[in-house]
């Protein structure tokens, strides 16, 4: 009984072991390409028992056959075994043999020559417009498939086809109007554009108003000065010109002028008109004008080079405006406007009805009345366009209030303002006039006449507006309108553009080809035909072509989140459009991005073809750089800066006449406004520009030099901008000095640089050590009064370059510099590789030195340099070095263009790192171990705070766009003692503090800023 337990026991065994080797062999067939192990098959079942017990029964059916190996990778596993047979007797049957080997595996990834489809272009493209997939051919080993052959991706929609090639779902036609060229004219000196023509031969000329001057930079340009609201008026030629010059006039007089409008002659004249006050005295013969009382008018005619042939004023004691001019075939200028209370147009004088009336005015080809027509009720009624057809009709447009009557013709108002559009003979005589208009209110602001005599108006109606055709309805606000009639005023077409924001037409020009170039403002989106523009900003441009029917055949907008007020057209005979107007914060006018911060006048052309032309710039004058910036113990923040010629601070424009740049100081208070500032020069401070420091008083002291580095200047300034005292060290030809600081105590601390072998600052020469080869750096100790308390060189082993130095709180002078090992020959760059190491000292308020570190290697063409240092409240002292070679500051070997260095109040090297910021300008401690510093990252400039380990607490990066970046910098950088940080530098164009943007076109300007920690 007990043999039997024994081997049914045996027999389960022999199948968990059966079952666990195939287990194990399923394990080993799977790992990998080889062939897999079958498993085992099990024992067969025991016979029955014997009853008699003499021997076993009739032998057990045999074990099931092994499980077959699994295949390795891509291969099939191996058949199991055969089934065993039974054994004799009692004991079970032997189980069946090893499963078959697994399959072979296999590499291959695809099968050899099959294909499949590929498309690599953006997902969602494919199959839509051009984009088609392709085929891929797996390669003839298998190993994966070749590349996609005949696929077609997303490319650049050309809009001459009607292919969709940028697979986008439309294929939209060519909208055209690429930018050709641009102008800017001013910053703080602010400009607008008025009015602008094109002549047949490819210049332009535009009018507007100025405010302390403009400059232009295209060939033969010119700067121009103004103290006052002047006229602008300027040339600009093609550049295929090769006899045209281009030229800028301010007009200017006793008080404020502006030109409003401008036309052409057969010969090129130009007649220009505008308004002023008091007295006008134009460049060239004409004799200067007065106004009678007011605002008045004056037409005058102007040569190709800008000079006056002959001006006249017209006039009364009340206000007159004049909005536009033309000139008919005979050289007979017409004029359009409005005027209050009594004025005198020639011949007798007229008088309004009540408010302002509107008048229509001819001259004679010297500037006399020829004959005057007035429009007039007892509202307002003004005429903002004039035009002659080629009979020499005139065609007039405006808007009026109430009651209005054209010599003898009544009109009504439907309630608020209407538009009107009037045809007059050449003699004056009213041909037809119509209204337009509902309860809201309506003007028509340009009119134009075609080839074909066809008139087209142009303006802006609430509500609804009926011109011939049926009704107009606005879709909320004001729309625009555009409107044409043949030369007896019956109605062709009319339609409207815009939504339920305010939309205007501004400009009219007939073009060639019977084509008409329009200009306007909207807000929201606009839709001419199949295409829809949509603002940006406050306000944006738009501008379209349109043929006879009034079907576009160019239409654009221009303009950003700022608001553009002003747009006026001009048409060429070769079929480009001339832009002009004004605009705040930014533009973009095909590939080119004009900035400003105030409002800007601007001049753009697009070409008929839509290709680049040239381009020029008209920009502010003068540059700007800020230098430094420091802050007092409540806040306020000083910065230096230089200017040539002018600046404005707040309000305020500084203007200074000279070949040389000036210095400037402003103090504002902590929030920014500014409370005084001081033009150096007008304190006998003429180079005192490099450097400055505020004291614990408040007190502002400055470094630098006087004409060039030919001698040292310091000065102190009290808290309101007194002059305290200034030293100028005349008897020490050839120094120059280089950075100041204030001390806990109120003394002052100047870096200095000479080429001479001693200094005798009063008590005797002093070593200094420099050469006219080599000069060297030296340090001057002032008490608070400007006296000398002690003069020293950096290095007495030799010549010290690029010293910079910091002061703690104890008053100890912390100083860094790049000692030169071996003088180089002279004919090898001045500093070699591997002959200069950096070295940090502190020197006691006395002067005398307490520790001195040598920070470098062995090795050649190694070097350290200083480039930027401070120290922070606990003494240590942060030195930005460029470096050349492998260093260890502490950390284990260093590598790379720069690294920041910290070395405690001791001196110990604490440790060394990579800043965040490329090419630090600027450092400043934060408290007692954090650090502050700015520099340059990417395309942009970055500011950056660490705590006492070097790890960043935060950092900033300013968004710059325009030139490459050496056209601006953080010059500096300081910490307010609470929550703020204080930037101060120069950039051109545009630079973005995130939420606050500053700007400024062509030349560089100087900014301070301040930031939230």
């Amino acid at each position: 009984m007990q043999m039997r337990r024994m081997w049914r026991r045996l027999a389960r065994l022999s199948l968990v072991t059966a079952l666990s080797s195939a287990a194990t062999a399923c394990d080993d067939g799977q790992s990998g390409g080889g062939s897999g192990q079958g498993g085992t098959g099990g024992g067969g079942a025991g016979g029955a028992e014997s009853v008699t017990g003499s021997s076993g029964g009739a032998g057990g059916p045999g074990g099931a056959g092994g499980h077959g190996g699994h295949g390795g990778s891509g291969g099939d596993g191996g058949s199991g075994g055969a089934d065993g047979h039974g054994g004799s007797g009692a004991d079970g049957g032997s189980g069946g043999g090893d499963g078959g080997s697994g399959g072979a595996g296999s590499s291959q990834a695809c099968v050899p020559f099959s294909t499949t489809s590929c498309y690599t272009g953006p997902s969602g493209t494919a199959g839509i417009g051009q984009c088609a997939a392709g085929i891929a051919t797996c390669a003839a080993d298998g190993a994966g498939f070749g590349p996609c052959t005949g696929e077609v991706t997303p490319a650049t929609e050309a809009c001459t086809t009607p292919v969709d090639e940028d697979c986008d779902g439309t294929a939209p036609p060519c909208v055209g109007g690429e930018h050709v060229w641009s102008r800017h004219f001013g910053l703080h000196p602010s400009s607008q554009a008025a009015d602008i023509v094109m002549h047949p031969s490819g210049y332009t000329l535009i009018v507007g108003s100025t405010r302390r001057g403009v400059r232009s930079d295209g060939p033969g340009g010119t700067s121009v000065r103004t103290d006052d609201d002047d006229i602008l008026f300027a040339k600009l030629p093609s550049v295929r010109s090769t006899s045209e010059r281009s030229w800028v006039r301010s007009l200017g007089g006793s008080a404020g002028e502006s030109a409003t409008g401008i036309a052409l002659d057969d010969e090129g004249n130009a007649l220009v008109v505008g308004i002023f006050d008091g007295h006008l005295d134009l460049p060239g013969d004409a004799a200067p004008l007065t106004s009678s009382g007011g605002t008045d008018i004056f037409v005058a005619k102007f040569d190709h080079d800008g000079l006056a042939v002959w001006a006249t004023q017209l006039g009364g004691a009340g206000d007159d405006h004049v909005s536009a001019v033309a000139i008919d075939a005979d050289g007979s200028p017409v004029i359009a406007g409005h005027f209050e209370g009594t004025t005198q147009l020639g011949g007798e004088p007229l008088v309004s009805a009540g408010g302002a009336d509107a008048f229509v005015a001819k001259l004679d080809g010297a500037g006399a009345p020829v004959w005057i027509a007035r429009l007039g009720g007892e509202g307002d009624q003004r005429a903002t366009s004039v035009a002659y057809d080629a009979a020499g009709d005139v065609l007039l447009a405006g808007r009026f209030e109430g009651e209005m009557e054209l010599d003898g013709v009544p009109l009504a108002s439907a309630g608020g303002a209407d538009a009107f559009v009037a045809r007059l003979s050449a003699a004056g005589d009213p041909l037809w006039i119509h209204r337009f208009g509902d309860a809201g209110h309506d003007e028509a602001s340009a009119v134009t006449v075609d080839g074909a005599h066809r008139v087209i108006v142009t303006g802006s109606f609430e509500g609804a507006a009926d011109f011939g055709g049926g009704p107009l309805v606005s879709a909320g606000g004001a729309d625009a309108f555009v409107a044409q009639f043949d030369a007896a005023g019956l109605p062709l077409y009319s339609f409207r553009l815009g939504d339920e924001g305010e939309q205007a037409g501004r400009s009219l020009s007939a073009g060639p080809s019977e084509t008409v170039a329009l200009g306007g403002l909207f807000q929201g989106s606009i839709e001419l035909g199949d295409q829809v523009l949509t603002s940006s900003g406050v306000r944006d441009v738009f501008w379209a072509k349109l043929d006879a029917g009034g079907h576009p055949l160019l239409f654009g907008r221009a303009g950003d989140g700022g608001d553009q007020r002003h747009v006026e057209v001009a048409s060429a005979t070769s079929g480009a459009i001339g832009l002009a107007g004004s605009y705040q914060g930014e533009i973009a006018l095909g590939g080119k991005t004009l900035m400003s911060s105030v409002q800007t006048a601007y001049v753009a052309e697009l070409l008929a073809s839509g290709s680049l032309d040239y381009t020029w710039h008209f920009e502010a004058r003068g540059e700007q750089h800020g230098r430094d910036v420091a802050v007092d113990p409540s806040g306020n923040v000083f910065m230096l800066g230089v200017f040539e010629s002018k600046a404005q601070v707040g309000d305020v424009p500084i203007s200074r006449a000279s070949e040389y740049s000036r210095a400037l100081l402003v103090k504002l208070d902590p929030s920014g406004e500014p409370l005084w500032h001081e033009v150096l020069e007008d304190h006998g401070i003429y180079r005192a520009t490099n450097a400055i420091a505020a004291d614990a008083l408040g007190n502002v002291i400055l470094a630098g030099s006087i004409q060039g580095d030919d001698a040292m200047q310091v000065v102190k300034l009290d808290a309101g901008g007194t002059l305290l005292w200034r030293r100028d060290f005349w008897h020490l030809r050839g120094v120059a000095g280089l950075d100041v600081l204030a001390d806990p105590a109120g003394d002052i601390v100047v870096l200095g640089r000479t080429a001479a072998a001693e200094l005798d600052f009063g008590d005797g020469p002093v070593r200094i050590g420099g050469t006219a080869d080599s000069p060297t750096d030296f340090l001057l100790k002032l008490s608070g009064d400007g006296e000398v308390l002690w003069v020293k060189g950096v290095d007495d082993d030799g010549p010290s370059r690029d010293t910079r130095i910091g002061v703690d709180a104890a008053g100890n002078v912390a100083v860094t510099w790049m000692k030169v090992n071996r003088e180089p020959d002279l004919t090898e760059p001045i500093i070699d590789p591997g002959d200069s190491e950096l070295v940090v000292t502190k020197l006691d308020p006395t002067g005398n030195e307490l520790w001195r570190r040598h920070i470098g290697t062995s090795e050649d063409y190694d070097f350290i340099r200083p480039l930027v240092a401070t120290v922070d409240e606990a003494g240590s002292m942060l030195v930005y070095a460029a470096l050349s070679g492998q260093f260890d500051f502490g950390g284990g070997p260093f590598s790379g263009e720069s690294a920041l260095i910290k070395l405690d109040a001791d001196g110990q090297l604490l440790w060394g790192i990579s800043p965040s910021a490329e090419g630090l300008t600027s450092m400043a401690p934060v408290g007692y171990d954090g650090l502050l510093f700015a520099g340059r990252s990417g395309s942009g400039l970055r500011v950056v705070e660490l705590d006492g380990a070097g790890t960043e607490r935060w950092s900033k990066d300013l968004d710059f766009v325009g030139p490459p970046l050496t056209r601006a910098s953080i010059n500096a950088v300081a910490w307010d003692g609470a929550g703020g940080v204080l930037l101060a530098g120069d950039f051109q164009h545009k630079i973005d503090f995130g939420g606050s943007a500053l700007y400024r076109a062509g030349v560089n300007t100087m900014f301070v800023a301040k930031l939230a920690r």
